[in-house]
Protein backbone atom coordinates (compact mmCIF):
# COMPACT_ATOMS: atom_id res chain seq x y z
CA UNK A 1 0.00 0.00 0.00
CA UNK A 2 1.97 3.44 -1.24
CA UNK A 3 -0.60 5.82 -0.67
CA UNK A 4 0.13 7.49 3.01
CA UNK A 5 -3.01 8.77 3.37
CA UNK A 6 -5.14 5.39 2.55
CA UNK A 7 -2.77 3.76 5.01
CA UNK A 8 -3.73 6.65 7.80
CA UNK A 9 -7.49 5.90 7.09
CA UNK A 10 -6.44 2.00 8.38
CA UNK A 11 -4.33 3.30 11.44
CA UNK A 12 -7.41 5.62 12.24
CA UNK A 13 -9.34 2.35 12.06
CA UNK A 14 -7.60 0.73 14.82
CA UNK A 15 -7.12 3.40 16.74
CA UNK A 16 -10.73 4.16 17.26
CA UNK A 17 -11.29 0.62 17.69
CA UNK A 18 -8.93 -0.02 20.17
CA UNK A 19 -9.94 3.48 21.62
CA UNK A 20 -14.02 1.97 21.90
CA UNK A 21 -13.25 -1.13 23.32
CA UNK A 22 -11.10 -0.30 26.30
CA UNK A 23 -14.86 1.98 27.33
CA UNK A 24 -16.76 -0.70 26.10
CA UNK A 25 -18.56 1.10 23.11
CA UNK A 26 -20.84 -0.60 20.42
CA UNK A 27 -19.04 1.05 17.40
CA UNK A 28 -21.32 -0.86 14.69
CA UNK A 29 -24.39 0.53 16.02
CA UNK A 30 -23.62 4.16 17.38
CA UNK A 31 -24.87 7.48 16.10
CA UNK A 32 -22.79 10.11 14.98
CA UNK A 33 -24.60 12.51 17.25
CA UNK A 34 -24.11 11.06 19.92
CA UNK A 35 -20.70 10.66 19.29
CA UNK A 36 -19.68 13.96 19.07
CA UNK A 37 -22.13 14.89 21.80
CA UNK A 38 -24.92 16.84 20.12
CA UNK A 39 -27.30 16.53 23.28
CA UNK A 40 -24.71 16.30 25.73
CA UNK A 41 -25.26 17.84 29.03
CA UNK A 42 -22.07 20.84 29.06
CA UNK A 43 -20.54 18.99 32.46
CA UNK A 44 -20.46 15.92 30.83
CA UNK A 45 -17.83 14.49 27.95
CA UNK A 46 -18.78 13.26 24.76
CA UNK A 47 -17.56 10.34 23.21
CA UNK A 48 -15.33 12.57 20.65
CA UNK A 49 -13.35 13.66 23.01
CA UNK A 50 -12.68 10.63 25.39
CA UNK A 51 -10.81 9.33 22.07
CA UNK A 52 -8.72 12.87 22.18
CA UNK A 53 -7.79 11.79 25.61
CA UNK A 54 -6.63 8.50 25.01
CA UNK A 55 -4.80 9.64 21.80
CA UNK A 56 -2.69 12.00 24.18
CA UNK A 57 -1.16 8.80 26.39
CA UNK A 58 0.55 8.35 23.41
CA UNK A 59 3.58 6.58 25.13
CA UNK A 60 1.29 4.17 26.85
CA UNK A 61 -0.79 3.15 23.40
CA UNK A 62 2.38 2.66 21.61
CA UNK A 63 3.39 0.18 24.62
CA UNK A 64 0.40 -1.36 24.71
CA UNK A 65 -0.78 -1.32 20.68
CA UNK A 66 2.36 -0.35 18.89
CA UNK A 67 2.92 -4.10 17.83
CA UNK A 68 -0.21 -4.28 16.16
CA UNK A 69 -0.26 -1.18 14.50
CA UNK A 70 3.24 -1.99 13.16
CA UNK A 71 1.63 -5.19 11.20
CA UNK A 72 -1.49 -2.38 10.38
CA UNK A 73 1.20 -0.06 8.68
CA UNK A 74 3.65 -3.01 7.45
CA UNK A 75 4.16 -2.44 3.36
CA UNK A 76 3.22 1.24 3.96
CA UNK A 77 4.94 4.43 3.81
CA UNK A 78 4.14 4.89 8.00
CA UNK A 79 5.38 3.99 10.87
CA UNK A 80 3.92 3.88 14.75
CA UNK A 81 4.84 6.71 16.27
CA UNK A 82 3.27 9.92 18.06
CA UNK A 83 2.72 11.89 14.51
CA UNK A 84 0.20 8.93 14.28
CA UNK A 85 -1.55 9.76 17.22
CA UNK A 86 -1.21 13.26 16.63
CA UNK A 87 -2.72 13.11 13.19
CA UNK A 88 -5.65 11.06 14.07
CA UNK A 89 -6.52 13.72 17.07
CA UNK A 90 -6.20 16.60 14.78
CA UNK A 91 -8.36 14.78 11.87
CA UNK A 92 -11.28 13.74 14.04
CA UNK A 93 -10.97 17.37 16.23
CA UNK A 94 -11.73 19.13 12.46
CA UNK A 95 -14.64 17.41 11.48
CA UNK A 96 -16.36 17.04 15.12
CA UNK A 97 -15.73 20.86 15.25
CA UNK A 98 -17.39 21.30 11.83
CA UNK A 99 -20.08 18.84 12.31
CA UNK A 100 -20.95 20.86 15.56
CA UNK A 101 -20.65 24.12 13.88
CA UNK A 102 -23.71 22.80 11.29
CA UNK A 103 -25.16 21.28 14.29
CA UNK A 104 -25.26 24.52 16.23
CA UNK A 105 -26.55 26.56 12.80
CA UNK A 106 -29.48 23.82 12.48
CA UNK A 107 -30.95 24.54 15.99
CA UNK A 108 -30.20 28.62 15.68
CA UNK A 109 -32.38 28.34 12.33
CA UNK A 110 -35.31 26.17 14.18
CA UNK A 111 -35.28 28.12 17.45
CA UNK A 112 -36.08 31.21 14.88
CA UNK A 113 -39.05 29.76 13.56
CA UNK A 114 -42.23 30.62 14.60
CA UNK A 115 -43.87 28.03 16.32
CA UNK A 116 -46.76 27.95 13.72
CA UNK A 117 -44.13 27.93 10.69
CA UNK A 118 -44.68 24.04 10.59
CA UNK A 119 -43.46 23.39 7.34
CA UNK A 120 -40.24 25.08 8.41
CA UNK A 121 -39.62 23.40 11.77
CA UNK A 122 -40.69 20.10 10.00
CA UNK A 123 -37.84 20.38 7.10
CA UNK A 124 -35.26 22.09 9.72
CA UNK A 125 -35.88 18.84 12.25
CA UNK A 126 -35.51 16.23 9.50
CA UNK A 127 -32.24 17.87 8.52
CA UNK A 128 -31.28 17.68 12.41
CA UNK A 129 -32.73 13.97 12.11
CA UNK A 130 -30.17 13.58 9.17
CA UNK A 131 -27.51 14.89 11.03
CA UNK A 132 -27.14 13.38 14.15
CA UNK A 133 -28.81 9.49 13.46
CA UNK A 134 -26.12 8.89 10.51
CA UNK A 135 -23.89 5.24 11.73
CA UNK A 136 -20.90 6.83 13.17
CA UNK A 137 -18.70 4.71 11.21
CA UNK A 138 -20.40 5.49 7.66
CA UNK A 139 -20.32 9.22 8.61
CA UNK A 140 -16.48 9.02 9.29
CA UNK A 141 -15.60 6.94 6.20
CA UNK A 142 -17.32 9.81 4.11
CA UNK A 143 -15.08 12.16 5.69
CA UNK A 144 -12.52 10.38 4.95
CA UNK A 145 -11.35 9.74 8.61
CA UNK A 146 -12.20 5.82 8.15
CA UNK A 147 -10.70 3.98 5.16
CA UNK A 148 -13.98 3.95 2.82
CA UNK A 149 -13.73 0.05 1.20
CA UNK A 150 -14.75 1.36 -2.07
CA UNK A 151 -17.19 4.04 -1.53
CA UNK A 152 -16.41 7.93 -2.28
CA UNK A 153 -15.46 10.44 -0.32
CA UNK A 154 -16.19 14.24 -0.62
CA UNK A 155 -19.57 13.69 -1.41
CA UNK A 156 -21.73 16.77 -2.11
CA UNK A 157 -25.97 16.68 -1.02
CA UNK A 158 -28.41 18.16 -2.92
CA UNK A 159 -31.02 18.98 0.05
CA UNK A 160 -34.23 18.46 -0.91
CA UNK A 161 -36.22 18.60 2.25
CA UNK A 162 -40.00 19.13 2.15
CA UNK A 163 -42.03 19.05 4.83
CA UNK A 164 -45.25 18.44 2.51
CA UNK A 165 -43.91 15.18 1.91
CA UNK A 166 -42.57 13.49 5.87
CA UNK A 167 -44.11 10.03 4.47
CA UNK A 168 -41.48 9.74 1.23
CA UNK A 169 -38.55 11.24 3.81
CA UNK A 170 -39.62 8.27 6.24
CA UNK A 171 -39.28 5.65 3.76
CA UNK A 172 -35.86 6.24 2.96
CA UNK A 173 -32.81 4.18 4.12
CA UNK A 174 -30.54 5.41 7.03
CA UNK A 175 -27.85 3.15 5.72
CA UNK A 176 -28.08 4.08 2.18
CA UNK A 177 -24.75 4.82 0.20
CA UNK A 178 -25.94 5.40 -2.94
CA UNK A 179 -27.06 9.07 -0.79
CA UNK A 180 -25.55 11.39 1.55
CA UNK A 181 -28.10 11.69 5.02
CA UNK A 182 -30.94 10.21 2.54
CA UNK A 183 -30.08 13.38 -0.09
CA UNK A 184 -29.36 12.59 -3.55
CA UNK A 185 -25.55 13.33 -3.66
CA UNK A 186 -22.40 13.48 -6.10
CA UNK A 187 -18.84 13.72 -5.91
CA UNK A 188 -17.70 17.53 -5.63
CA UNK A 189 -16.78 17.99 -8.93
CA UNK A 190 -19.72 16.87 -10.62
CA UNK A 191 -21.87 18.10 -7.88
CA UNK A 192 -20.67 21.84 -8.80
CA UNK A 193 -22.40 21.54 -12.42
CA UNK A 194 -25.24 19.65 -11.70
CA UNK A 195 -26.26 20.94 -8.67
CA UNK A 196 -25.65 24.53 -9.58
CA UNK A 197 -27.90 27.49 -8.58
CA UNK A 198 -30.47 27.49 -10.86
CA UNK A 199 -30.25 24.05 -12.32
CA UNK A 200 -33.12 21.71 -12.84
CA UNK A 201 -33.37 18.23 -11.73
CA UNK A 202 -35.92 15.60 -11.57
CA UNK A 203 -36.01 12.89 -9.03
CA UNK A 204 -38.09 10.17 -7.82
CA UNK A 205 -40.94 11.79 -10.35
CA UNK A 206 -40.42 15.56 -8.76
CA UNK A 207 -38.74 18.56 -10.30
CA UNK A 208 -36.59 20.73 -7.85
CA UNK A 209 -34.80 23.87 -8.76
CA UNK A 210 -30.99 24.48 -6.70
CA UNK A 211 -31.50 27.45 -4.96
CA UNK A 212 -28.03 27.82 -4.17
CA UNK A 213 -24.93 26.62 -2.04
CA UNK A 214 -24.03 25.87 1.40
CA UNK A 215 -21.00 26.85 3.07
CA UNK A 216 -20.60 24.06 5.94
CA UNK A 217 -23.57 26.22 6.72
CA UNK A 218 -21.39 28.85 8.32
CA UNK A 219 -19.21 31.35 6.25
CA UNK A 220 -16.28 31.29 5.49
CA UNK A 221 -15.61 27.73 4.07
CA UNK A 222 -13.18 25.31 5.75
CA UNK A 223 -11.92 22.62 4.27
CA UNK A 224 -13.46 19.53 5.03
CA UNK A 225 -11.08 16.78 4.75
CA UNK A 226 -7.53 15.91 5.49
CA UNK A 227 -5.29 13.76 2.96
Amino acid sequence: MDSPAIARRHAHAFLLSASLKSTASDALHARIGDFLGFDTPPEATPPWQDFLHWCDATEARLTEHGEALFAVLYGTPLKPDRTLFEGARDALSRIAEERQAEWLALTQQEAGVAADNRPALNAIRYQKRRASEGYLLSELAAEGFLPGYGFPTGIVPLVTDSAMRPSRIEQQREDSHARSRDYPSRQLDIALFEYAPGTTLVLDGLVYTSAGITLNWHGPAKRRRGP
